[in-house]
């Protein structure tokens, strides 16, 4: 007896509302689990996603779930433990080296691991350290050990900013990381590893502010960087992948570039955020997603190949940033004017439970929302001039 397809998504956003019309296209039935209640996205259980026992006990009283072929999945850390318990239960073989590789999500573990592999990344600063390259004059960031998103990292360059912040963020978070400001682009590396075969899965570029706190401004994909660059990436991901077990899993990799010089600064076994990978990509090319390309390898044993695009059209992802809470009226002002001056493919608002009409955006969870527009490649700069040029008003953040 064939089984029926069921996808479980883990954890839902605005964000993702692209893997849900992949789904449909494809005709697989989805079960999205979320800690809080979502209106007209779908049949859903209201459980938070770490709670992976009783989602577990949940999902055993699914009528006929023996007659299923299920996959659970998560593009970001806090549902990854949750994906791999209940894939293992499912007896399936997608994020099963979780257990090996989730040491990764750690920063002083994957350093220890990328300088055993000789690979290049901004040096580890000891305090005395981080107080002498501020003597001459060099910036130093400090970042917690273990979060991701940008969480709590800040760009230190003067005596008062160092002793200010580094014992706040001693006191919150336990554990800090001092390391060298690279200044240069990011690079996003998206990679997947069915068994010990590594699969490329796209390079995308990324644009930090210029202030203390380094958020991402905006993006592309695919990356202009040069084929050299690329394949630097991909195999230096592949290595890291390859040499630590990581199997039947998506990885993704975080990179500066600096003076045709690669910086990595961290990897994780998922893919780069929704931003990135459930909407860029897919708004770049409908039919060619690593989501696409693994639900047809998971339910229509379709073999995985490496994710190739044309690069004649680029898809620029760009940050919203409001400086107080935007009402209904003024986003549908913003969002005319948006459309007056650009090709606006998409605009997704973020929902701000703020107790202040200020906002101050120190990392990713403060961003108000993003847009998309495609462009070609020989179009580009002069895209971004005119973001810069006309929403500097609005998108304050540099």
């Amino acid at each position: 007896m064939r089984k029926e397809n069921l996808f479980i998504l883990l954890g839902f956003s605005n964000l993702q509302e692209n893997i849900l019309q992949i789904l449909k296209k494809l005709k697989i039935k989805f079960l999205i689990i979320n800690k809080e209640k979502i209106t007209n996205f779908g049949p859903q259980i209201n459980i938070d996603c770490k709670n992976s026992l009783k989602i577990l006990n949940k999902l055993k009283k699914i009528n006929k779930l023996d007659n299923k072929k299920l996959l659970a999945y998560c593009g970001s850390e806090f549902g990854l433990n949750t994906s791999y318990i209940l894939n293992k239960y499912f007896k399936n073989q997608y994020f099963s080296s979780f257990d090996k590789t989730k040491n990764f999500i750690k920063k002083d573990f994957s350093n220890n691991v990328f300088k055993k592999l000789f690979l290049k990344i901004p040096k580890i600063l000891s305090k005395k350290q981080a107080l002498n390259n501020l003597r001459n004059n060099k910036s130093v960031i400090i970042k917690p050990l273990n979060l991701s998103g940008s969480k709590g990292v800040e760009l230190l360059d003067s005596f008062s900013n160092f002793k200010k912040n580094y014992l706040q963020k001693k006191k919150k978070y336990k554990k800090v990381l001092l390391q060298d400001f690279i200044d240069g682009p990011g690079l996003d590396v998206n990679g997947y590893i069915d068994n010990q075969k590594f699969f490329e899965m796209g390079i995308g570029d990324r644009y930090f502010s210029s202030g203390k706190y380094k958020i991402p401004i905006y993006g592309n994909y695919p990356s202009t960087k040069n084929f050299k660059i690329k394949k630097e990436l991909y195999e230096t991901l592949k290595k890291i992948s390859i040499s630590n077990g990581f199997k039947n899993t998506f990885i993704k990799g975080d990179f500066i570039l600096k003076k045709n010089k690669i910086y990595l600064l961290e990897v994780s076994p998922r893919l780069h955020g929704d931003v990135f990978s459930s909407n860029t990509m897919y708004l770049n090319d409908p039919k060619n997603t690593p989501i696409e390309l693994l639900l047809k390898n998971f339910y229509f044993n379709e073999p995985f190949k490496n994710l190739k695009n044309k690069g004649d059209i680029i898809t620029v992802w760009h940050s919203i940033f409001f400086k107080k809470i935007m009402t209904q009226r003024d986003k549908k002002f913003f969002l005319k004017k948006l459309k007056s001056y650009l090709d606006i493919k998409k605009i997704v608002f973020r929902e701000k439970k703020e107790n202040t009409d200020i906002i101050v955006h120190k990392d990713n969870t403060t961003i108000n929302g993003f847009f998309w527009l495609n462009t070609k490649k020989e179009d580009l700069k002069n895209q971004i001039k005119i973001i810069k040029n006309h929403f500097s008003d609005i998108i304050i953040v540099k």
